[in-house]
């Protein structure tokens, strides 16, 4: 007898040990919105947010997008003000979201390019 097994069939431990391992950026581009559980799960974890100088605007709008709803799990911040197609990232990012729970903020600057 053969048993098919889904990725929906994980227990929860796993999952969060999964994605303990991943920032929060790429969790919000990658589970965001899979499915109810995976998004429950992904709202109880603190999240380590990386914003990197290749990011283009759509990325960023999708990542502040789910921000919206998760402000308040980010622990860690590191953004570049400058991403590949805008400009004052860090400025934006600080207008639309209060970070209720930041522990360690990284703000890089290079306006050498």
């Amino acid at each position: 007898m053969t048993t098919i097994t889904q990725l929906e069939d994980l227990s929860s431990e796993i999952f969060l040990e999964i994605l303990e391992y991943l920032d929060g950026d790429e969790m919000a581009f990658t589970f965001a919105s899979f499915n109810s559980r995976i998004s429950l799960l992904l709202s109880s974890i603190p999240l380590h947010i990386n914003i990197y100088r290749t990011y283009c605007r759509r990325e960023f709008e999708l990542l502040s997008n789910y921000l919206k709803f998760h402000f308040n799990q980010v622990v860690s911040l590191q953004s570049y003000d400058q991403i590949c197609d805008q400009t004052n990232v860090i400025a934006y990012l600080f207008h639309l979201h209060n970070f209720l729970n930041l522990r360690s903020c990284i703000f890089h600057s290079d306006y050498s390019r």
